[in-house]
């Protein structure tokens, strides 16, 4: 979901078709640009240790605190991504063709075509902890020492000097980017394995679903997914729009309601 919000493949009068190919596809993208940022986030950081050891003015607190902020975010990352892992899948027929479609917050809707297991995999496998003892103390290990650090940092900071209190919300904003650029490369990453099907403009609400109708057909899943409201106009739509592919949406759904309301000024009940 990360990717799609990163992307904004749900933004309003948007339908993005994706598919995952059956053999993955190369991706380069996250890993070079990874590693020169990289590269780059230690010599800034470097170069802020080196200042606060030759600039005059900076104190033990500036350089410690820069010191035990990074090293204890390298630790509880090393330790979080041991305790941490990808939830066992349970996928049934994973190999069948399948696909899953997410709908905006209105005319919008982001498509994703694969097989089964694949798009278990994409869309749903989330993370659990791993069992053990060990795993167990380093969670205890990790809420512990995070607790620490943010002790020490609150009563240290306030009593260093300027330049002490400066370097570390250059180390903070060194981090801050960090977790952008890694959330952008994560969502690049993840649709770089996609292939891109068909990208398309939904003026209306309506036209999403005729779209959906029209390339899934008026099966059962529609009413198993709730798509539509549970009325006769929207009964009658369902059959004109699959029925008449060219015709566009919302002059059915036009021309439904119209029927729908002279049926109703003619039956006897409505005098």
């Amino acid at each position: 979901m990360h990717s799609i919000r990163a992307k904004k493949l749900l933004r309003d009068g948007k339908c993005t078709v994706y598919r995952i190919p059956m053999a993955k596809r190369p991706n380069t993208i996250r890993s070079k640009l990874a590693i020169l940022w990289m590269i780059a986030t230690w010599h800034v950081f470097a170069g802020i240790i080196v200042m606060l050891v030759l600039v005059d003015g900076t104190t033990w607190v500036g350089f410690s605190s820069c010191i035990i902020f990074s090293l204890w975010s390298v630790i509880i990352r090393l330790f979080d991504r041991y305790c941490m892992g990808l939830a066992t899948l349970s996928t049934s027929r994973p190999d069948n063709l399948d696909a899953i479609f997410i709908l905006g917050r209105r005319n919008s809707c982001f498509i994703l075509e694969g097989r089964r297991g694949d798009i278990a995999q994409w869309t749903g496998q989330g993370l659990e902890t791993r069992s053990g003892r060990l795993a167990e103390f380093l969670t205890g290990i990790m809420r512990a020492g995070s607790l620490a650090v943010i002790l020490f940092i609150f009563i240290v900071i306030p009593n260093g000097s300027t330049w002490d209190q400066l370097a570390f919300i250059g180390v903070n904003v060194l981090g801050q980017a960090n977790v952008m650029l890694g959330q952008e490369l994560a969502a690049k990453s993840c649709l770089a394995e996609l292939e891109l099907d068909n990208k398309s403009s939904m003026p209306t609400r309506t036209h999403v679903y005729g779209y959906l109708l029209r390339k899934f057909g008026n099966g059962h899943w529609v009413d198993e997914a709730q798509l539509l409201p549970a009325t006769e106009v929207w009964k009658s739509w369902r059959e004109a729009v699959t029925a008449d592919q060219a015709a566009d949406p919302k002059s059915l759904y036009e021309d439904c309601l119209n029927d729908r309301r002279e049926l109703g000024s003619k039956s006897p009940n409505s005098k």
